[in-house]
């Protein structure tokens, strides 16, 4: 009667909740940055695509990426990780500047190794073919050249078929190094729409659920795979 009516217009004023416990202490505790799980990151990803292939109009495709991540997954605990330079771990500290700047870090060699057992992982696969083939083709000075342009996003050229496995074992390189990084250093980066440990743009922003992240977005790095936070009102570009 009346008293219910009475009710549900009470409860209709209430405001609706944006996060669940209401607290803003929650997201100031959470971690600003986080650095990727080299565990189980990229084994994630392979189980995931070979998921999807299942039944899916572009299965050859996801297969193909599947493999490719469990060759990132297998190749990524076959190195050290090289030392990263103290300036840029200073400079990180003291002005909020990406350590692993991908634009202007020293790649170590060894990026080109895990290149070369990314494309044997996959050398058996039909529709791996042209993209194993084309970096068989080019040199060390040429995979430097190319790595550059990945880096860049100007990749739209005669060596684009390269470009999937260049792509693949940079994320391998620098997922490595990042992962060795104080995460005490990137937190207190300035540009939140930017990887606060490489400098590179986010693939996709995630909302996670449970534990102290719970319903908060972050960002993924496309390259070294870092998550930092940011607030579902700011727009990631």
């Amino acid at each position: 009667g009346a008293t219910a009516e009475r009710l549900r217009d009470k409860e209709a004023a209430l405001p609706t909740p944006i996060i669940t416990d209401g607290s803003m202490e929650r997201v100031i505790s959470a971690p600003r940055v986080v650095l990727p799980v080299t565990a189980s990151l990229f084994a994630d990803r392979a189980a995931r695509f070979l998921q999807l292939a299942s039944g899916h109009p572009m299965a050859d495709y996801l297969a193909l990426m599947g493999a490719l991540a469990q060759a990132q997954h297998d190749t990524l605990g076959k190195r050290s990780a090289p030392a990263v330079p103290a300036a840029a771990l200073e400079q990180s500290r003291d002005y909020g500047m990406p350590p692993l700047a991908a634009l202007s870090h020293a790649r170590d060699p060894q990026w080109r190794d895990d290149l070369r057992e990314l494309a044997s992982a996959v050398a058996s696969r039909p529709t791996a073919k042209a993209m194993v083939d084309a970096v068989r083709a080019l040199d060390a000075a040429a995979l430097e050249s190319l790595a550059d342009r990945v880096l860049g996003g100007t990749t739209l050229d005669a060596d684009a078929a390269a470009v999937p496995l260049v792509g693949a074992a940079l994320q391998v390189y620098f997922t490595r190094l990042a992962a060795t990084i104080d995460v005490e250093l990137v937190k207190n980066f300035d540009v939140a729409t930017v990887c606060p440990v490489c400098a590179t743009r986010p693939v996709a922003s995630v909302v996670r659920l449970g534990g102290e992240r719970n319903n908060l977005r972050y960002l993924a790095c496309a390259l070294c795979s870092t998550e930092w936070h940011l607030t579902r009102i700011k727009c990631s570009a």
